[in-house]
């Protein structure tokens, strides 16, 4: 059973059969596989940070358009928060 495991890793491709990770080449392709795997996580991390700050963002919005509605809040007010997140957010 082993043997036709290893029979079919030799027959999947034989420059990966033949990869000597200890050899330079086998080095090399390690340090660029963790730095793509750093840089897919940081770019992935960084998009639901961005769509999370953005849905508050809306979730705000929305609210003190409902709170203008009922009458809650003056419409010089709102304008007054929303100017004050824009300012925070730079």
């Amino acid at each position: 059973m082993i043997d036709k495991s290893l029979q079919a890793v030799a027959d999947w491709g034989p420059s990966l059969a033949n990869l000597d990770i200890n050899g330079e080449s086998g080095k090399t392709l390690i340090v660029f596989i963790f730095i793509g795997a750093i840089a897919i996580t940081g770019i992935v991390a960084g998009t639901g940070s961005w769509y999370a700050v953005e849905k508050q963002k809306q979730k705000t919005k929305r609210d003190l358009a409902a709170y203008m509605a009922e009458g809650s809040i003056s419409p010089e007010d709102a304008e007054r928060i929303i100017r004050a997140e824009d300012a925070t957010a730079l």
